[in-house]
């Protein structure tokens, strides 16, 4: 007798990682709300729950990560620190489900602590959360984890979703595992007993399983419930021998009572003992074997007791067959194996009290039949390519049985092809090009069927064709071709100008004009067919013209003819400066008013409209003449060469010149001649210019000449000498316009009769002019200057023009010394000092030009007669 049994006893347990498929960690129960490091009132649990051997109702939930089953210490301090790893006699530890323990700090942010109970009886599960949990010392690292019990297979799962390292508080440590009420005993996660440790991304489970083993107590008892025999065994699965010595059939109960250290289960079963009869048979069914020549056929004899052994013997083919010894299972039947395709007969089963059974039988043993019904044929996709299949339809097969594929192509044998039978109850012989196939036939476990066929596969149809339309252009004409084929796969374009394409419709410029053979190849698969059509594509269009005089002089007229252009629709003539004509004409005239090369262009445009451009160079020569001063004066009786400049190129060839009229010029064919008149009066000459072949160019110009009276200076102040400081009138008469040099001291420098006031002796001298500015006089003044004392000036100009550029004492006579000549600036600071009457500051320092600006100085002088003279003051430094 055997039994069998999942009940566990919870001494030992297996650790497993499991699916991390928590429930949820914030719903159900709060406790410990904001409190740290401590345990929590007794809770009582849904349903007992055996840990270690001992079977709990109730249980206290730590803050640090804890289900603790000692209720003493409820309400209790729960330690946080780790010293040791598990087992360890710690309050944190003993007779406690730690997932994960360590210090955490639930008294801050959002952290709660949960407990909630799912499912009903007898599977419920007990479940605990810790959500958003801080660590102590390290608020920033957040913890989340779950504890569940399950009811009646005292499972543990812990699901762990964070669990930070804060290396700087308890060594980083924490534990996952489970430890028993005498501190002796530990089972915790590989790696994560006293040790820093994350889990896997996205949170991790393991599983504490109960794996001991139970004992099973076996009594059996007679018809009249006493007990003939016992027996213990240990083992999740035992099998029990009673043995027992009845004297007449006799009906037995046995009573099998599996025990762990929490739970017990008990199970009854009665065996029937009689004595001096064969084996009670029900029935005997045999099992063909599954292939021609196999002997994997087999008879079963149903209805014996279970686990119990017999001799079978029986005869094949009227041949006796060895006896074979037999236990049967336990359902009580036994199976005789190795059977061949034949007839099984005098089938007797013999218990070991030597009592038969039988005969049984006759049974037959058959090979498989193997039939085809038909089959389909689908066709390839493409010419030469082998996605043809044939799909074959058996008799009798089922999906996923092996099977051969035997067949011809074009009367030759192939090889055979293995498959098995898909999910539709077919066969698909794959990978077929065109052809004749047939006798086709399938093996299935060395049964061959009948074969069928012929079945006849076609490369597709296909045809070639295309047409086309033309669009004329000037950098080209462009087809546009469209496919007309049927059934191609793949094309490829000869556009008759050595390029091609791919493409199912293209588009193709031709930059040449001409006639083009194009040709399309049409695929399908490894079969072509081609198509040709001849395309022209001719369309001159041809600038021309002539150019009546190509080589004319400024103001001068061209005719352009364009009549020799070819396929011209329309004209438009650009003559090259800057002016065009678009009035359509094929002849046109213009008159080019500047020198210069111009390229002269005809565009002429087809009908598409396509450009031709054709061009011409225009010689343009300049032919200018221009007196240098065309209207001008001169004084009576002084000659005058009448000055004339000539815009004319080399390359115009000989000028002649004619002067009109004559009088007062001494030539009247030459370029500039001499005027000389002695009366005031104007004299108008024109002057004409002219070349000769190709240009035969002629131009004139005009000059004005007024010949005015002699012009001489009266009342000129003569040599003056002034005091130094003072101003003197000068004058100057008998001219319109007057001029003095230089300008210095001068109130004005342009008028007859300006004031100057000089600093130091000076010459001018007055240059007048009559209004014509053709005749002048030139007078000088000369103007000396006295000192009555030394002198100071107010102002300087050290600007390098040798005029006032230093700063110094004026007219010191020789008996005079100079003890002192200090310059200050405005803030005190001392910028030149010297005792030498021939030196001056000339507006720096230390090498450095000053600003303009107001400076202050200190000048002693000692005098003949013994005593001093100082001048204190400001000077004005300009810049």
């Amino acid at each position: 007798m055997t039994g069998g049994t999942s009940l566990k006893s919870t001494n030992t347990y297996t650790v497993t990682p499991t699916a991390f498929l928590p429930y949820s960690l914030t719903t159900g129960t709060t406790i410990l709300a904001n409190i740290d490091d401590i345990y929590s009132p007794v809770i009582n649990l849904p349903f007992p729950f055996c840990f270690f051997g001992n079977k709990y109702t109730s249980c206290v939930i730590g803050s640090n990560g804890q289900i603790c089953f000692d209720i003493t210490q409820a309400n209790q301090y729960c330690p946080w620190q780790i010293t040791t790893p598990a087992p360890a006699n710690n309050a944190a530890m003993t007779n406690t489900i730690m997932g994960a323990y360590y210090d955490i700090l639930p008294s801050i942010g959002n952290a709660t602590i949960k407990w909630n109970v799912y499912g009903t009886a007898p599977c419920r599960v007990f479940v605990v959360s810790w959500a958003n949990c801080p660590e102590f010392q390290c608020n920033n690292l957040i913890g989340n984890q779950q504890i569940v019990l399950y009811e009646s297979t005292y499972a543990i799962d812990i699901f762990v979703q964070d669990k930070p390292i804060c290396t700087g508080w308890n060594n980083g440590w924490a534990i996952e595992g489970i430890e028993d009420a005498t501190s002796t005993v530990a089972i915790t996660v590989p790696g994560r007993n006293a040790t820093q440790w994350t889990p896997a991304v996205g949170g991790d489970g393991y599983r504490f399983t109960p794996d001991g083993t139970p004992q099973w107590n076996f009594t059996c008892f007679d018809n009249n419930n006493n007990v003939v025999s016992t027996q213990t065994l240990i083992g999740d699965t035992v099998t029990s021998s009673l043995v027992v010595c009845p004297t007449a059939n006799t009906e037995y109960h046995i009573k099998a009572v599996a025990t762990s250290n929490c739970d017990s289960l008990v199970l009854w079963d009665t065996v029937h003992v009689d004595i001096g009869q064969g084996p009670n048979v029900d029935t005997v069914l045999g099992k063909d074997p599954t292939g021609c020549g196999y002997t994997d056929g087999s008879f079963t004899i149903y209805g014996l007791p279970p686990n119990t052994s017999y001799t079978i013997t029986y005869t094949l083919n009227n041949n006796p067959q060895p006896p074979v010894n037999v236990v049967t299972n336990g359902s009580g039947q036994a199976t005789i194996t190795g059977i061949p395709a034949g007839i099984v007969t005098n089938i007797y089963v013999t218990s070991l009290q030597g009592c038969p059974s039988g005969p049984f039988g006759p049974i037959t043993f058959t090979d498989p039949v193997v039939l085809l019904d038909s089959a389909h044929v689908t066709e390839p996709t493409q010419c030469g390519l082998n996605d043809g299949y044939i799909t074959i339809y058996p008799i009798g097969r089922q999906p996923g049985d092996a099977v051969t594929v035997n067949y011809y192509k074009d009367n030759v044998a192939q090889n055979p092809f293995s498959t098995t039978v898909n999910g539709q109850g077919v066969i698909i012989l794959s990978n077929l090009t065109s052809g004749v196939y047939d006798s086709i036939s399938i093996t299935y476990n060395n049964c061959t069927s009948p074969a069928i066929g012929q079945y006849i596969l076609n490369d597709p149809q296909f045809l070639s064709n295309f047409d086309y339309k033309i669009h004329l252009g000037c950098n080209g004409d462009t087809v546009i071709f469209t496919n007309e084929s049927g059934n191609g796969t793949s094309y490829t374009w000869d556009f008759g100008d050595m390029t091609s394409s791919t493409a199912t419709d293209p588009v193709h410029v031709y930059s040449t004009q001409g006639i083009y053979t194009v040709v399309l190849h049409t695929f399908n698969g490894s079969c072509e067919k081609t198509t040709t059509h001849e395309i022209t594509l001719i369309h001159p269009v041809v600038s021309s013209f002539t150019a009546i005089r190509d080589s004319i002089c400024e103001h001068q007229t061209v005719q352009f003819d364009g009549s020799s252009s070819t396929n011209a629709y329309s004209y438009v003539w650009d003559f090259g400066d800057g002016k065009m004509d678009s009035t359509n004409k094929v002849s046109v005239k213009h008159t080019y008013d500047s020198a210069g090369i111009f390229t002269a262009a005809l565009t002429v445009y087809d009908f598409i409209p396509c450009p031709s451009v054709n061009t011409h160079p225009i010689v343009v020569a300049a032919f200018r003449i221009g007196a240098v001063y065309p209207d001008t004066s001169v004084c009576i009786y002084k000659p005058m060469k009448i000055v004339d400049t000539l815009d004319v190129p080399d390359y115009i060839g000989a000028l002649s010149f004619e002067w009109s009229p004559s009088a007062n010029i001494d030539s009247t064919n030459i370029q500039q001649p001499n005027f000389y008149a002695a009366d005031t009066q104007y004299h108008t000459y024109v002057v004409t210019m002219t070349s000769g072949a190709p240009f035969n160019c002629t131009t004139k110009d005009t000059i004005t000449i007024y010949a005015a009276p002699h012009v001489h200076l009266t009342n000129v102040t003569g040599e003056h000498t002034i005091t130094y400081g003072q101003s003197i009138h000068l004058n100057a008469d008998g001219a319109y316009y007057f001029s003095w040099v230089p300008s210095l001291y001068l109130d004005n420098p342009n008028i007859k009769d300006p004031i100057s006031t000089p600093t130091e002796p000076v010459i001018y001298t007055v240059v007048a002019m009559n209004q014509y500015g053709s005749c002048r006089d030139t007078a000088y003044v000369k103007i000396n200057l006295t000192y009555d004392d030394e002198f100071v000036p107010t102002a300087f100009t050290p600007n390098g023009d040798g005029k006032n550029d230093v700063f110094r004492v004026i007219n010191m006579r020789a008996e005079q010394k100079l003890l002192e000549f200090r310059v200050y600036d405005r803030w005190g600071q001392k910028v030149f000092e010297t005792d030498d009457v021939t030196k001056g500051w000339d507006g720096t320092y230390n090498g450095q030009a000053m600003d303009a600006g107001v400076f202050q100085y200190v000048i002693r002088i000692a005098l003949p007669d013994g005593t001093q003279r100082v001048h204190k003051g400001d000077v004005t430094l300009l810049r």
